[in-house]
């Protein structure tokens, strides 16, 4: 591990930068880290780093998760693993494959580097949100260091573990506010055999309802995505299917039957289709989260405007051609129940939530991080937004 030198004067200029690799390490890193600069603030990948659209605090110490790498363990026959945070998806897929199993999240930003600990922070997951659920319902357990150096553990490494407090839940989203991830024990999915995709043609409006057309049929999607690819060309829903080649077959002939107007797409066909909306979910910047039937939240849009939906997760990532585009969605996102999160920091510098959850989150902060160490509502710059005009923080 490195870090400052204790024996030296305090330089703000000099980067204070500690590489824990496990968790004795870590509570060392978060100690010498506030003794030597009084802020931290966590570092992974880099694939979220504008996340928030909060600028880095230059005089914080960098507790970096790029030594907390690699499998702590692994139970085939549980369909379990622990892993460490730094771990990127990517790096741990092959492993996994060789069992037949796979952390079944397929966030965009997976083939840039995004660690298992860092989709937990950001409560990433892609399209298989709609059958297996985000970050948060694939933790079973997590190791957190917070930032007065104390060590804490919830959940365990088997699946009907259900005592002590769900740390996993709370840390998810929560964008290193709170504390440093260093291990998480997660529950796995089978690989499945086969794949297939229906695409249909599809405008904005209709998108939830066509995709419960298949649902109704029977055909049971894995993965339900919307896009508008602002490039001219047609915007249409990607219906992903898994299992046997037998299965594929049955729901391919279903959900034809409810949306003749779709085909099929296998092989190099299907994985461009959902390459093409992993590469304009990583050139967002912003995403909206609220109840998939409130989708579409803008009316109108410019045209050039990218648009994608996980139209059974509630999520939408957007790049905005123009500024009025930012200024409608954070107008659309002001009513309860509704988050926006910006990715890039051109779309702004706060996080646009539900004001109903602020006085739980500060509560929150303030019981985990109560000297304001880590960014947060406590500590500067902010993260999150004042409450607004008339709502008291209590």
């Amino acid at each position: 591990m490195t870090g400052a030198d204790p024996q030296r004067p305090r330089d703000r200029r000099r980067p204070v930068v500690l590489r824990p690799a496990d968790a004795g390490e870590a509570v060392e890193a978060v100690l010498e880290g506030a003794k030597a600069r009084g802020r931290l603030r966590i570092a992974g990948a880099g694939t979220a780093a504008e996340w928030g659209g909060m600028r880095p605090d230059p005089d914080a110490a960098v507790l970096s998760t790029e030594r907390l790498r690699g499998v702590v363990d692994h139970q085939p026959d549980d369909m379990v693993l622990v892993v460490r945070a730094g771990t990127p998806l990517a790096e741990l897929a092959p492993e996994l494959a060789a069992h037949g199993q796979r952390l079944a999240l397929d966030p965009a930003r997976a083939e840039e580097g995004a660690t298992v600990g860092g989709l937990l922070a950001t409560a990433d997951a892609g399209p298989l949100r709609q059958l297996h659920g985000g970050p948060r319902d694939l933790v079973l357990g997590v190791t957190v260091v917070l930032a007065d150096g104390t060590a804490a553990r919830s959940g365990g490494r088997v699946i009907k573990n259900v005592a002590g407090y769900d740390l996993a839940k709370l840390l998810s989203g929560s964008l290193g506010t709170l504390g440093l991830v260093v291990e998480l024990a997660v529950r796995l999915h089978p690989v499945p055999e086969a794949t297939a995709t229906w695409a249909v043609p599809c405008a904005d409006r209709a998108a939830l309802a066509v995709a419960r057309r298949a649902e109704a049929a029977g055909a049971e999607p894995a993965a339900m995505q919307w896009a508008d690819l602002g490039d001219g060309s047609e915007p249409r829903l990607l219906l992903r299917f898994e299992g046997g080649e037998g299965a594929l077959t049955e729901r391919l002939a279903a959900v034809a039957e409810v949306l003749p107007a779709g085909r099929a797409l296998r092989g190099d066909a299907e994985d461009a289709a959902w390459a093409a909306t992993a590469a304009a979910v990583r050139g967002g910047a912003f995403r909206v989260t609220a109840a998939p039937g409130a989708f579409p939240l803008v009316d109108a849009v410019p045209a050039g405007t990218v648009r994608v939906r996980e139209v059974g997760g509630g999520v939408e990532t957007v790049a905005p051609g123009e500024t009025s585009v930012v200024d409608a969605y954070r107008a659309a996102a002001d009513p309860v129940g509704r988050t926006l999160m910006p990715h890039r920091r051109s779309a702004g510098g706060v996080v646009l939530a539900d004001p109903a959850t602020l006085p739980v989150r500060t509560a929150l902060k303030r019981a985990l991080d109560p000297e304001g160490r880590l960014p947060g509502p406590l500590s500067s710059p902010a993260r999150f937004p004042a409450p607004p005009a008339g709502r008291a923080d209590t």
